[in-house]
C-alpha cells in the first residue's frame, strides 16, 4: 500500500476514470478455487456497485468452503446464469490470468468488457482494463483504495469484507510486517469490520478428523540441502481428506521452521495434473519457479498446476528448485 496522496495511486484514479464504462448489470467472480482475498474483493465491491445502482451477478465455476458463508452477501453466490443479460461487464479480483477465471466460457466471452482488479507480480493484465497494483498487500487493498477514489461510504459490511482478504493474504499480518498493512487494518475496524467474526470463519472452523489428518499429512514432510527445501507430500490417498486451503495453512505453519529457505507442497489432482504450492522466506523468489509451471503469485507465496503425473511433477519441480541451492 501506498501513502495517501501520491502519484502511486494513480491506479485507483484509473478505476474512477473508467467507472462510467461498467455496465448496468456486472458480473464478479474470482480464480479457481477461491479465497479470502477474492471472496472479500469481490462481496465488498458487490455492495459498492449495488449502492449506486448496478446490478451484480456473484458468479464462481465452483463451491466455496461453508466457512465463508458468514455474512448474509455471501448466500447470494451463484454458478452459472440462467440466461445471459444482454449487456453486462466482469470484474475480477485476485485472479492473475484469464485462464484461470472461475466462471464459464460462455460468460467471459459474451461480456463486454472485462476490468482486471488484482496485487499479484505474475499477473498477465488480461483485462480491458487492468487494475492492478502489486505493491498492495492484498486485492481487497486495491478494492479499498478504488472506492475511496469513487467517494463510496464504506459499510461495516464490507469492511469485514475487506478485512477478509487482508488477514486471509497476510497470513494473519506474519507476510507483510509493514506500517501501512497495520494502517489498512486499522482504517478497517474503525469502518466497523467484524475482527472476531473474520478470525472465527478462516481459524476456528475445523473438527477432530481434521486435526488427525493434518497430523498424517505432516508426516509426509522430508527436507533436503541440509533442511533449506522442506517438501510436503498430499498424494492420492491423502487429497479427498484435506482441502487445498488446509494445506496452504499448514505449509504457513512449516514455514515456521528455522533453517528452512523454502517449502513446496505437491497436491495430487488427477492422474495426469499435480498442484504446487510454493512457500519462501525471502531470500528467495518463489513466484518465478511458479511462473516457470504455468501459475504465479508473490515473491513469498505463489502456486501452480502442473500438468504432469504426480511423482513425475515431484521430479521435475524438485530438479528446477536445486537451482537455488546449488
Amino acid at each position: 500500500m501506498n501513502k495517501e496522496g501520491t502519484m502511486s495511486h494513480a491506479y485507483a484514479q484509473k478505476f474512477a476514470e473508467n467507472l462510467s464504462k461498467i455496465p448496468n448489470k456486472v458480473v464478479l467472480t474470482s480464480h479457481l478455487n477461491p479465497d479470502g482475498d477474492g471472496l472479500g474483493s469481490m462481496y465488498a465491491m458487490g455492495e459498492a456497485l449495488e449502492s449506486i445502482g448496478k446490478t451484480v451477478f456473484y458468479i464462481l465455476q465452483e463451491p466455496v468452503q461453508p466457512y465463508y458463508n458468514f455474512l448474509e452477501i455471501h448466500n447470494r453466490l451463484q454458478y452459472s446464469l440462467d440466461e445471459l443479460p444482454e449487456n453486462y461487464g466482469i470484474i475480477s479480483f485476485d485472479c492473475g490470468s484469464i485462464d484461470r477465471l472461475s466462471l464459464p466460457k460462455e460468460i467471459i466471452d459474451n461480456a463486454s468488457i472485462l476490468i482486471n482488479l488484482d496485487h499479484h507480480l505474475s499477473n498477465t493484465n488480461f483485462g480491458d482494463i487492468n487494475i492492478v497494483q502489486i505493491d498492495e498487500v492484498s486485492s481487497t487493498s486495491v478494492v479499498f483504495q478504488c472506492l475511496k477514489a469513487v467517494d463510496i461510504k464504506v459499510s461495516k459490511n464490507m469492511a469485514s469484507n475487506l478485512y477478509l482478504g487482508l488477514v486471509f493474504d497476510t497470513g494473519r499480518f506474519s507476510y507483510s510486517p509493514l506500517p501501512e498493512t497495520f494502517s489498512f487494518a486499522s482504517e478497517l475496524l474503525a469502518l466497523g469490520a467484524d475482527h472476531w467474526t473474520v478470525y472465527s470463519a478462516l481459524y476456528r472452523h475445523n473438527d477432530f478428523d481434521h486435526y488427525k489428518t493434518v497430523a498424517d499429512v505432516t508426516k509426509s514432510m522430508t527436507n533436503m540441502y541440509d533442511g533449506q527445501l522442506v517438501i510436503l507430500d498430499v498424494g492420492e490417498d491423502k487429497k479427498d481428506r484435506i482441502i487445498l486451503e488446509e494445506v496452504e495453512g499448514l505449509i504457513n505453519r512449516i514455514s515456521n521452521i528455522a533453517e528452512l529457505e523454502i517449502v513446496v507442497a505437491f497436491i495430487y489432482e488427477s492422474a495426469t495434473a499435480t498442484k504446487l504450492s510454493f512457500r519462501s522466506r525471502g531470500n528467495f523468489n518463489v513466484c518465478d519457479t511458479a511462473t516457470e509451471f504455468g501459475g504465479g503469485g508473490h515473491k513469498c507465496a505463489s502456486g501452480a498446476t502442473i500438468q504432469l503425473p504426480y511423482d513425475q511433477a515431484r521430479e521435475t519441480v524438485l530438479a528446477s528448485l536445486a537451482k537455488n541451492f546449488i
